[in-house]
């Protein structure tokens, strides 16, 4: 070939690589990824909606490991959200039997390289929820930065963890729905980058049992190098997790729920794989992981995950830095579930059983003690300082502590805004769930912006800050907000979140508040 014809052959190039340019941007809602061509929906920002990141996990899939999703060829419709994972109907959305559910959407900028990374992993008790239900287009458009939600197999069929399970999979049992986060974690490691994202600077953060799972990457060896930053919302890691044999127990139940039940391991599993979803679910029930030890959990199985007792002890867990926080009324939430909307009435005798049943007859006796209906406005009010102190308050100041210890950069906070939005009919104060309307200050629905005073929205602008500023480098402090100062052991300082004159500061109280003390002599 002559210098000339190199030449021109470098300007075909050159110009080709303009019209192709040209071509993405007069049509950003077109995107090309290893599987093949998506085709968004673009208003002031871009959606690409339902993207399978995993086979549908049927037949043997089902209580395995998830495998990647095969490719398509042409143009993929990427406008609708993708089915919800099998659930009951209930608070969060509505029911679903199908499997084929393993999708994720991405959110971006109209234009924008190397943006930093949030991926949403939403709650519901690990039992219920759907990706689809959580509007993170103002993230991203105040933040400037390119969001990531998922679904993931939920209740029996993504926890079930059992003997016969470990035996096929070299002693990996239950976990499955982390283990749908982790594929979706490196799709986007190897995906993201088509959609003006950086794969080398992914946070994942979450609400509940969204929390709660980001604490399960937080102690999954496999998970390294596919986050980050870690943001924990009311999701405390403890109590997520049960050893094989509190699994095992759990998994015996649910298969004599089924008729499943046999003493031959590999032959229990064989039956539980050809139920009907409706079976499975029915087995189930409606379990919560507060009051129920019949919810699901995530299993210790010493392959996927261990307990955070022995990751913290050890320091062999994902070291990134950590923002993590609870509400300050967090068990209004439940009891208002469970009672106040139920029409149950709650009684000094009742009171006291569910302390007995939940806590054993001599801790219910303090338990009593510390929070006796008197010192509440209601029974209600006083179950509730026992459910939120005991299973999120305290467990996340025990997290702080040994993160912090383990030198581990944490931020954390205690959101206190006195009258946020309520998501039930009644008003509940700053109890679960209630800073996701500042976190995400959404379009519409129940966390939407138009809920929010003129000072709530300040204060949604400022969370929304800090929120990203951490995902963008490590650290929530910005310009112009108030200073956030890492956790230190010996001050137990939270970041109060509130619109109130006590305002954005440390808040040294927490501990006392919420009586953890004397829930860690309890060994909560």
């Amino acid at each position: 070939m002559t210098p000339k014809s190199i030449t021109l052959s470098k300007l075909a190039a050159f110009i080709a690589s303009i019209f192709l340019s040209m071509g993405a941007l007069a049509d950003p809602a077109s995107v090309r990824i290893e599987q093949g061509e998506l085709k968004g929906l673009v208003t002031d920002h871009r959606q690409f909606r339902g993207i399978p990141f995993a086979a549908p996990p049927v037949g043997k899939l089902r209580f395995a490991a998830p495998t990647p999703a095969a490719g398509w060829k042409g143009e993929r419709d990427a406008s609708v959200f993708g089915s919800p994972c099998p659930q009951l109907g209930g608070f969060t959305g509505l029911g679903s039997e199908n499997e084929d559910c393993l999708s994720l959407n991405v959110f971006t900028p109209l234009t924008g390289e190397k943006l930093p990374v949030m991926v949403w992993i939403y709650g519901g008790g690990l039992t219920s929820g759907s990706s689809a239900s959580y509007d993170l287009s103002t993230v991203v458009k105040k933040g400037n930065v390119v969001a990531v939600s998922m679904n993931y197999r939920l209740g029996i069929l993504g926890f079930l963890a059992t003997q016969g399970l470990a035996d096929e999979a070299g002693g990996m049992s239950g976990n499955y729905g982390l283990l749908d986060q982790q594929l979706a974690l490196r799709w986007i490691k190897d995906n993201i980058a088509n959609f003006g994202g950086d794969p080398n600077n992914v946070t994942i953060f979450g609400e509940s049992a969204g929390g709660r799972s980001v604490c399960g990457h937080l102690l999954a060896p496999r998970s390294s190098g596919l986050f980050h930053r870690a943001i924990i919302q009311s999701g405390p890691c403890a109590s997520s997790i049960y050893t094989p044999e509190a699994s095992y127990k759990l998994a015996k139940s649910y298969a004599a729920a089924t008729g499943c039940s046999r003493d031959n391991p590999a032959q229990e599993v064989a039956c539980l794989r050809e139920l009907p979803v409706e079976k499975l679910l029915n087995a189930q029930g409606s379990a919560n992981i507060i009051s129920s030890d019949m919810s699901p959990r995530f299993n210790a199985d010493g392959v996927t995950i261990s307990t955070p007792q022995q990751a913290f002890a050890s320091g062999k867990f994902n070291r990134v830095p950590v923002l993590k926080g609870s509400n300050q009324f967090e068990g209004r939430f439940i009891t208002a579930l469970l009672f106040d909307l139920a029409g149950k009435r709650l009684n000094e005798e009742i009171y006291a059983q569910i302390l007995t049943e939940k806590f054993g007859a001599a801790d219910a006796k303090k338990i009593l003690a510390q929070y006796p209906p008197s010192k509440y406005p209601s029974l209600s009010e006083a179950l509730a300082a026992v459910y939120g102190d005991s299973s999120y308050s305290c467990p996340t100041y025990s997290d702080i502590r040994h993160l912090a210890e383990s030198g581990v950069p944490v931020y954390s906070y205690e959101f206190r805004e006195p009258n946020p939005p309520s998501l039930l009919p009644i008003p509940l104060g700053a109890t679960h769930a209630t800073e996701l309307a500042f976190m995400l200050q959404a379009p519409e629905g129940r966390m939407a912006a138009t809920r929010l005073n003129p000072g709530q929205l300040r204060l949604s602008d400022q969370m929304i800050s800090y929120w990203v500023n951490f995902a963008r480098n490590g650290d929530p402090n910005g310009e112009s907000l108030p200073q956030w100062k890492p956790y230190d052991s010996a001050s137990d300082n939270f970041f109060s979140l509130t619109t109130d004159e006590s305002g954005l500061r440390d808040y040294l109280e927490f501990k006392a508040d919420h009586s953890c003390d004397f829930w860690s002599a309890l060994g909560v």
